[in-house]
């Protein structure tokens, strides 16, 4: 999907021991690499080890001057930066910045240039600076810088829904128990929704709905009215809606922070109100269940329907965590956002899989008998999320053992002697010195603690062990 983290254009950049070690010159070099229109990204101090340099200049082996360049770059700390640039190449334009490599050639070239300025020789020109992106991706490997990465530019789509957009619309807060299903499909038939809230949508009070437009009608210059396929809209900056909503008043920033709407009408002008959406709900329900039941029961279906409550049953009420279960593994992109198509998709077999399930309440039969029964294809779940997804409560005996007495309520004394035994032995067994292992008093220990039912508690060696085994020692499996 779009929106992802982009990768920015960079450079590596260092300032050699000599330059490195005034920081007025420091400084004075960082000012006008931020005046040229680079921004420092990462920056480090450091005095650089021998394989750091031959990393970095692997190129100039040969050169006659290599070992008195290794030996200056380890001389002292050296400043790295990785630069990058919102426009234009920041390779190109370092290397611009810093000049030729001999200083002499820049003085002559160049002479604003940095190494024209600080350099004194090509193994002093006190500035480093890669040349190509090839090069620029192995040198901050080197020093272990990541790679640069920046926030795509945000753009408005309404067809781009988060997961909290969607909350909001299924779970407003003023409704106790909204019917969460129904609103799903309501989303997914007549959607998008919107997250945003206008003067020209009835979002606010009175007050602040007048106050919003006086501030709007003030802004002659920066406000305009677009004629676009959604009718007429006002466009302002980003500042002036910051400044309308400071003047909001708590109840009207609580909607804002809390609602999402479903529009309709006109150019999207008119929010749906829950009277309407109950009504949308009722109406499809109503259409799809007819022509479901009378596949089945033909003409006996319009009598069937005079019998239905069109709301959804109450166990096909989803949860938020249902929700965000349903639509948590769609992909998204950089700002949250899903693709309302691919929401759209879930939501639509999620309600086949509900309608199917509704319509094998009202027919008595189950849902693996019904003809018309749906498999999602991406899950190949059949059943509701409600029913799916219902945790199983744990009985009250461990269920790591057949019922036996000792999980009897009610037992005599003898019994109950026996019964506890039993449940202390379940995880245990009897020490016994090796010549104790055949006695009669250790037999009849194993025969009390042990079922007779292969299986129960195992053979008798779970319950007896040797105390002190010797090479010869064996403890034999033996059924009493």
């Amino acid at each position: 999907m779009e929106a992802k983290m982009k990768v920015v254009p960079f450079t590596l950049a260092l300032i050699k021991p000599d330059t490195a070690a005034s920081q007025e010159k420091v400084e004075a070099i960082l000012e006008k690499t931020q005046n040229a229109g680079l921004e420092i990204y990462q920056r480090k101090t450091r005095v650089l080890d021998k394989e750091d340099v031959i990393n970095l200049y692997a190129k100039l082996k040969g050169e006659d001057f290599f070992q008195e360049l290794l030996d200056y770059m380890m001389s002292g700390p050296v400043q790295i930066l990785l630069l990058t640039m919102n426009e234009g190449d920041p390779i190109e334009t370092w290397r611009n910045l810093i000049g030729p490599r001999e200083p002499s050639e820049a003085k002559l070239k160049a002479p604003e240039s940095l190494r024209a300025v600080y350099g004194t020789s090509v193994v002093k020109n006190e500035l480093h600076g890669s040349l190509t992106s090839y090069q620029a991706a192995r040198e901050i490997d080197i020093f272990d810088f990541p790679t640069p990465l920046r926030e795509p530019d945000f753009e408005f789509d309404k067809y781009k829904l988060s997961l909290e957009t969607i909350q909001k619309f299924l779970f407003p807060p003023h409704l106790e128990h909204p019917d969460v299903s129904g609103r799903l499909d309501v989303l997914a038939l007549y959607g998008p929704i919107v997250n945003y809230h206008s003067v020209d949508q009835n979002c606010f009070c009175l007050k602040c709905s007048r106050s919003a437009r006086q501030k709007i009608k003030g802004l002659q210059v920066s406000i305009s009215k677009q004629r676009t396929k959604e009718g007429n809209r006002r466009l302002v900056n980003e500042q002036e809606i910051i400044d309308i909503w400071e003047e909001l008043c708590e109840d009207c920033k609580l909607h804002c922070e809390n609602y999402s709407h479903l529009t309709g009408g006109n150019g999207a002008q008119h929010l749906m109100t829950d009277i309407e959406i109950k009504n949308l709900i009722d109406e499809f329900n109503r259409n799809e269940l007819e022509e479901m039941l009378r596949k089945i029961k033909g003409t006996a279906a319009k009598t069937i329907m005079l019998t239905i409550d069109f709301k959804y049953p109450k166990e096909l009420y989803y949860t938020a965590t249902q929700v965000t279960s349903l639509l948590g593994s769609l992909e998204k992109d950089y700002y949250g956002r899903m693709d309302f198509y691919e929401v759209q998709k879930v939501i639509m077999n999620d309600r086949k899989i509900r309608m199917n399930f509704w319509l094998s309440k009202i027919i008595g039969k189950p849902v693996e008998s019904m003809p018309t029964l749906f498999e999602d294809p991406e899950s190949g779940r059949s059943l509701p999320l409600t029913i799916s997804e219902v945790k199983k409560i744990p009985p009250k005996s461990s269920t790591r053992y057949d019922k036996s007495i000792a999980d009897a309520p009610k037992l005599g004394s003898n019994a109950e002697k026996v019964a506890l035994l039993k449940r202390l032995h379940r995880d245990a067994f009897q020490i016994a010195e090796g010549k104790a292992l055949n006695s009669v008093s250790t037999a009849n220990n194993v025969r009390l603690l042990r079922d007779y039912a292969p299986g129960r508690h195992g053979l008798w060696d779970n319950y007896v062990a040797s105390k002190h085994p010797g090479a010869n020692t064996h403890i034999y499996k033996r059924k009493l």
